[in-house]
């Protein structure tokens, strides 16, 4: 019997994703959803990622997307980064990062008015309009799709 291999498992980075062909809506929301759990579950132990763009967040997967972050760090790991009083590394600086690349992810795209909504505040300059956290805000976005 001859040797089978898996495929290649694809792995780029969402700035990557978002330069080539638009994908259907569907698949799109879902990397939005996907990356809001991941960003939910790192700041529900107390940690922030600071510097949370398009280059570092990977699309891993050939049909279905799993998403990491660049500094691919589990949330049980040593190297993770705490959040702390350093605006770079805050809480508030990750949910915005998430608005902008959300807007990114669906912009020019018809949306339910409530999760337009939610983005919006998400990425809001000001973050005292934000919300708390990335938990806060995946569950503020699932209730308005």
């Amino acid at each position: 019997m001859g040797k089978t291999t898996a495929p290649a498992v694809s792995r780029r980075t969402l700035r990557d994703y978002l330069a080539g062909p638009r994908g259907p809506l569907p698949e799109r929301l879902e990397i939005g959803k996907r990356l809001l759990a991941v960003m939910a579950r790192r700041h529900e132990v107390g940690l922030a990622h600071g510097r949370l763009d398009a280059d570092a967040v990977w699309l891993c997967g050939v049909r279905s997307f799993r998403v990491e972050l660049d500094d691919d760090v589990p949330v049980s790991g040593v190297r993770e980064r705490r959040a702390s009083s350093d605006p770079e590394l805050d809480r508030a600086a990750d949910v915005q990062a998430l608005g902008a690349l959300l807007q990114a992810l669906l912009s020019g795209d018809e949306l339910p008015p409530g999760a337009a909504s939610v983005i919006a505040a998400m990425a809001d300059p000001a973050p005292s309009a934000r919300f708390a956290d990335a938990r806060v805000a995946m569950n503020a976005f699932a209730r308005a799709l």
